[in-house]
């Protein structure tokens, strides 16, 4: 499990004032109307990464966690107390867990349990695991108070956090990522993106998540909210000079293709722009994304039907006819073993972001 996010914030954005100002405070207290079912260590709550992560959710924006521990008004470190409880939620999964005590619970010493996430609260975790990592401070003995609840599927959870993020700015990204979870889309898998491309809308959202996808930003080095937001120009670009092409986005050959020439230009023109900011001159960037890219092989509409349509040769067929075979053998094989195991996400079967790009 991957937890390195939030072990702290990055060297780089803690200049020697903040730094100071992390230094000057070692202890806080709890706000006398807060309240709270359980206490969990910070380190405990570090753990909580993988369940984010089948969420989908974006990257801990360091300045946000930084506000949190330092803002004038409300700031942990300015006012000495703790204003709201982390929330926890636990996705239990059956049909079986009627009542809060059948609910698994969220205990101390576990540190993979995959059905935990975040549902509001990430920023003040990273902000605390940064402050306690300059003060030396073990976050065993980082004690907090935490509200916890239950749901009984990953589509809740996902409405949950979007629903206890509303009061903060969320970009238009994050939302969009997380309706589509709610609507029971992998935003991971591009097959299940492609399938919900029924309109030009849903064309444009799957295209912005499927190359705002973490693999994706990681090769570019880029924050995912800065790649959907230049995948926003170059969409726009895209839909105006080449009209009807986001109706060939439910072909997943046709998304996909697009989607590999975007990255490859943005790549390109990520080497050679003047702008240092890519966030800021997103809209400018978009632009040049798309006047590099040669999209005579995409926009001819006879060879997407080609491609949707051509018909498999007799040894193809063959070929296909044995893996129905053998599949259907391993499904028997499977049911007679009467082994049953649980998944934190169904994810239907296709491609994911990381074989793509």
């Amino acid at each position: 499990m991957n937890t390195n996010k939030y072990l702290r914030l990055p060297a780089n954005v803690l200049s020697t004032p903040v730094t100071s100002k992390l230094k000057a405070v070692l202890t806080f207290g709890f706000s006398d109307n807060l309240r709270f079912n359980k206490r969990l260590s910070l380190e405990r709550l570090s753990y909580l990464a993988l369940g984010d992560t089948l969420l989908s959710q974006f990257e801990v924006n360091p300045k946000k966690a930084l506000n949190f521990l330092l803002d004038t008004q409300i700031g942990l470190l300015v006012i000495g107390k703790m204003l709201t409880p982390i929330e926890v939620g636990v996705v239990y999964q059956s049909d079986e867990d009627d009542c809060e005590s059948d609910f698994p619970e969220v205990l101390e010493d576990e540190e993979d349990n995959e059905f935990t996430f975040t549902v509001s609260g990430r920023h003040r975790i990273t902000g605390l695991l940064t402050w306690a990592y300059v003060n030396g401070i073990d976050p065993k003995d980082v004690i907090l108070p935490v509200s916890v609840s239950y749901y009984p599927t990953w589509e809740d959870a996902a409405l949950s956090v979007l629903a206890a993020n509303g009061s903060r700015t969320m970009t238009p990204t994050e939302k969009l990522n997380v309706v589509k979870q709610s609507q029971q889309i992998d935003t991971q898998n591009i097959n299940q993106l492609a399938e919900s491309a029924d309109s030009n809308k849903h064309a444009k959202e799957a295209f912005i998540l499927m190359v705002s996808c973490p693999a994706v930003a990681d090769k570019l080095t880029l924050q995912r909210n800065t790649v959907a937001s230049v995948a926003r120009a170059f969409i726009t670009h895209l839909s105006r000079n080449h009209k009807g092409i986001l109706t060939w986005f439910s072909n997943v050959e046709v998304l996909t293709t697009v989607g590999r020439l975007f990255v490859s230009s943005l790549e390109s023109v990520l080497k050679t722009t003047i702008y240092t900011n890519v966030a800021r001159y997103a809209t400018t960037i978009g632009k040049e994304v798309f006047e590099h890219i040669d999209l005579s092989d995409v926009v001819d509409p006879s060879s997407v039907v080609v491609k949707a349509t051509t018909q498999p040769s007799l040894e193809v067929e063959q070929q296909q006819h044995i893996e129905v075979l053998e599949n259907e053998q391993q499904h028997q094989q499977q049911q007679s073993t009467n082994e049953q195991t649980v998944e934190p996400v169904s994810v239907a079967g296709g491609t994911t972001d990381e074989d793509l790009f």
